[in-house]
C-alpha cells in the first residue's frame, strides 16, 4: 500500500526534479571527511540560495550529525529521503543552527511521515 501511495505521489521523474540539486548520497560521501556537518552545512547554504524562498508546508527539521545511515525512511519512501534520511535539496529551506530546515509541500506530506516516522533520530517536525 506504502510503496503504490509514493509511486502515485512521486514520480520518478519527479524524484530526480526533486534531487536535481545536490547528489542523493551528499551526507553518506561527507560522513567519510573529518568536517562532515560542517560541509555539509556550506554546502546546503549554496543550494539553499538557488531555491525559491517557499514558506508554505510543514517544517521538517534534519539533523545531519545524528544520521545513522541506516537508509530506513529511503526504502520506506522509495526514494523521497536518501540514506541519511536526508529530505529533497528542492524543498531545503534554511539552516538553524545544527538542523536543516525544509518546508514539505502538502503534495508531499503523506509520504514525508512515512519516512519521518521509521527515521532512528535525523528527523522530526516542527510542532
Amino acid at each position: 500500500m506504502l510503496l503504490q501511495t509514493f509511486r502515485k505521489t512521486v514520480s520518478s521523474k519527479d524524484r530526480e526534479r526533486l534531487w536535481a540539486q545536490a547528489p542523493r548520497d551528499l551526507c553518506w560521501t561527507l560522513s567519510k571527511t573529518e568536517w562532515y556537518p560542517a560541509n555539509f552545512f556550506a554546502i546546503a547554504e549554496g543550494v539553499i540560495s538557488t531555491n525559491d524562498k517557499q514558506t508554505t508546508g510543514t517544517k521538517l527539521f534534519f539533523e545531519p550529525a545524528a544520521c545513522m545511515f541506516e537508509g530506513c525512511a529511503e526504502q520506506v519512501t522509495k526514494g523521497f529521503f536518501d540514506i541519511a534520511d536526508c529530505p529533497p535539496p528542492a524543498f531545503w529551506h534554511s539552516v538553524d543552527g545544527d538542523f536543516l530546515i525544509s518546508h514539505i509541500p502538502k503534495r508531499y506530506l503523506r509520504v514525508a511521515r512515512n519516512g519521518v516516522d521509521i527515521s532512528v533520530s535525523a528527523l522530526q517536525w516542527l510542532d
